[in-house]
C-alpha cells in the first residue's frame, strides 16, 4: 500500500454478499456501526442467483409437465397424449429469471437502502490483517482503493468442483449454474454425480422431455444416506425412466462418429467391466460437489489458514486462524446450506450484539456452531428430507437406536393424493424414547422431517408422536400409525 493512499477505515467489512452478510451488515449498521460489502458479483449469492431460488422455480416447471402427461392417473384428460405434451424451455427459464430478478432485486435494496451501509461493487482482496484492496472495473479502466476495518467477514461461497476427465473440454458440459441458461434443450443429458444437486437436475430435466443418465461413484445414490432410502429414490428415478449407474467413474470422453454435437462417455468399474460401459449423450452436467471461492482472496497475506481441500479453516465462532477476520457460509466447508449460511449469521449476531438479539426476542443466545442440527431437503418429487443421526451414522458412532419405518403406502393422505412412493423413519432412543433422527422420503417429505425437527427441540419423544392429535386425514397424522405400528424387529 502506498503510504500517501488515503485509506478509509471502517468497523465490519464483508466480502461477498451472500445470505449470511446482508442480515449481518444491516444489522451492524442499525447498531451504529460503519460498515461496507464488497462483492464482485451479483448481489445475494448462490442462493438467490444459481441456487435454491432458480432451481426450485425450474423444479415446479418440471412437476407440471409431470402432472400434465401423468393426469390420466387422477382420472383427468388432456386430450392430449402424454407424448404430445411440450416443455416451452424459454418461457421456463422466463419465470426462473424473473424469479432470479425480485429476489436479487430485493437483496440489493437491502444493501443499498441502509444508512451507514456501503454497498462496493469489485473485487475484494486481502493485503494484511486488517486491510481490504478492492478492485472495480475491467480492462482499462481498473480502479482500485484499499480500505482498513476492526472486523472482517469472509462470505465468499463456493462454486463448482471440475473432475479431471480426458477429453472433457473437447465437449458440451455445464454445471448447475450453467445448465439453467443454456438456449436450448439436450436430447441426452447425462449427470456426473448422485447428490442432492444431480438428482434434482436428473429428474428436472427427464421432466422436460429429456433422456437422462445419473453416473454417481458410490454404491448407491446419495452416499451418506442410509441404504434402504437411497435404494428408494434410484426406484423413484427409474419408474421415470431416468438410467441410474452406480459404482462406476467415467474414464474419458470422446466425439461420436457421425455427429458433431453428441460424445461417448466410457465407464469404468473397481469391480470390472460395468454394464453399459459407456453412455452416447449430447451434454454433461458436471455435479460432483463444490469447492471454496477463495482464489484470489489474499487469504495468505492475511495468515488465514485452510483445509486440504482449500475451505476457509474456522473455530466455533467462526473466526480464522488470523485474528479479527471470521468465515461464513459455503467458504468455510461444513454443510453448504443456505439455512447454515443464515445460522452462521444469527451466531455473530449473538456474540457481537447480545443486546440487539435479546431486544427482538432471541432467548437462548448461540454460543458456537458446535452440535447444531443440520436439516436438509433434496427436492427431487418426492422430497427427501432429514434431520438428525441416519442408521449410518448412529452405527459409526456406536449409538443404539431403535428404529421404526414405514412405506408411504401406510399413509392415508398420500394414498388420497395418488402419492405413494417412499419411506419414512424415525431413530429413536431404546432407553427413553427420545427422537435421536428422522429421514422422510415421501410426499412433503422435507415439511414432515422439519415437524420431527421441532419435535426434536422440543424434546419430545416417540410416545408423545404416538399419542399427538393430529388433523385427519394430514400426512402428520402418518406419525402415530409410524410409532405404533412401524418398529423394525
Amino acid at each position: 500500500m502506498n503510504n500517501s493512499e488515503s485509506v478509509e477505515k471502517y468497523n465490519l467489512v464483508i466480502i461477498g454478499s451472500g445470505q449470511a452478510a446482508s442480515p449481518l451488515a444491516r444489522g451492524a449498521a442499525a447498531a451504529g456501526w460503519k460498515v461496507a460489502v464488497v462483492e464482485e458479483d451479483q448481489p445475494g449469492g448462490t442462493c438467490i442467483n444459481t441456487g435454491c431460488t432458480p432451481t426450485k422455480t425450474l423444479v415446479a416447471s418440471a412437476r407440471a409437465a409431470y402432472v400434465a402427461r401423468n393426469s390420466g392417473r387422477w382420472g383427468v384428460n388432456t386430450g392430449v397424449a402424454a407424448e404430445d405434451v411440450t416443455v416451452d424451455w424459454p418461457a421456463v427459464r422466463g419465470l426462473r429469471d424473473k424469479i432470479v430478478d425480485d429476489f436479487r432485486s430485493g437483496s440489493l435494496k437491502g444493501l443499498t437502502g441502509t444508512d451507514g451501509l456501503e454497498y462496493i461493487e469489485g473485487h475484494g482482496e486481502l493485503t494484511g490483517s486488517r486491510e481490504v484492496k478492492i478492485t472495480s472495473g475491467s480492462g482499462g479502466s481498473l480502479s482500485s482503493r484499499t480500505i482498513t476495518a476492526e472486523r472482517i467477514v469472509l462470505d465468499v461461497g463456493g462454486r463448482s468442483h471440475i473432475p479431471d476427465i480426458p477429453g472433457l473440454d473437447s465437449v458440451k458440459w455445464v454445471d448447475s449454474a450453467g445448465l439453467q441458461s443454456i438456449e436450448k434443450l439436450p436430447r441426452h443429458l447425462v449427470v456426473l454425480g448422485g447428490g442432492y444437486i444431480g438428482l434434482e437436475f436428473g429428474q428436472m430435466f427427464r421432466r422436460f422431455g429429456c433422456d437422462v443418465s445419473i453416473v454417481h461413484r458410490g454404491e448407491h445414490l446419495l452416499s451418506r444416506e442410509d441404504e434402504d432410502i437411497a435404494r428408494e429414490m434410484e426406484k423413484i428415478l427409474k419408474n421415470e425412466g431416468i438410467q441410474v449407474i452406480t459404482a462406476v467413474h467415467p474414464s474419458g470422453i470422446t466425439p461420436a462418429a457421425g455427429n458433431d454435437d453428441e460424445f461417448i462417455l466410457t465407464l469404468e468399474s473397481a469391480s470390472g467391466r460395468p454394464e453399459p460401459d459407456s453412455i452416447i449423450a449430447d451434454l454433461v452436467l458436471i455435479a460432483t460437489g463444490r469447492g471454496p471461492k477463495t482464489e484470489n482472496l489474499g487469504l495468505d497475506a492475511a495468515g488465514i489458514k485452510t483445509d486440504k481441500r482449500g475451505f476457509i479453516s474456522v473455530n466455533d465462532s467462526l473466526e480464522t486462524s488470523a485474528e479479527g477476520i471470521w468465515a461464513v457460509g459455503d467458504c468455510k466447508g461444513g454443510p453448504a446450506f443456505t439455512h447454515i449460511a443464515y445460522d452462521d449469521y444469527r451466531l455473530l449476531r449473538d456474540l457481537w450484539f447480545p443486546a440487539d438479539a435479546s431486544a427482538s426476542g432471541v432467548v437462548s443466545p448461540r454460543t458456537g456452531i458446535s452440535g447444531r442440527p443440520v436439516p436438509y431437503t433434496v427436492f427431487t418429487n418426492p422430497q427427501f428430507g432429514r434431520i438428525g443421526l441416519s442408521e449410518k451414522d448412529a452405527a459409526a458412532a456406536g449409538i443404539e437406536v431403535e428404529v421404526y419405518s414405514i412405506p408411504f403406502t401406510w399413509v392415508a393422505r398420500a394414498l388420497e393424493a395418488g402419492e405413494t412412493a417412499g419411506l419414512m423413519k424415525i431413530l429413536a432412543s431404546p432407553t427413553d424414547g427420545h427422537i435421536l433422527g428422522a429421514a422422510v422420503l415421501g410426499m412433503e417429505g422435507g415439511e414432515l422431517a422439519t415437524m420431527i425437527q421441532l419435535a426434536m427441540a422440543g424434546g419430545l419423544t416417540i410416545f408423545d408422536l404416538k399419542e399427538t392429535i393430529f388433523p385427519h386425514p394430514g400426512l402428520a397424522e402418518a406419525f402415530n400409525n409410524l410409532i405404533a405400528y412401524g418398529k423394525r424387529a
